[in-house]
């Protein structure tokens, strides 16, 4: 089965909040000394997203 590709268009606001939410779990999980790999490469998909503008 192929997997669902899911689309959020955010404006700069969300996009700050965003960023600075996964940087505080990813703060958090090396802190408890878990994995954080995954959410790296999701603050670097946010960073590299074009913006919209409306």
């Amino acid at each position: 089965m192929r997997k669902q590709k899911h689309y959020v268009y955010l404006n700069e606001q969300e996009t700050r909040v965003l960023l600075k939410s996964l940087i505080r779990f990813k703060n958090n999980l090396t802190q408890q000394g878990r994995y954080s790999d995954i959410i790296d490469e999701l603050i670097m998909k946010v960073i590299a997203a074009p913006t919209q503008r409306v």
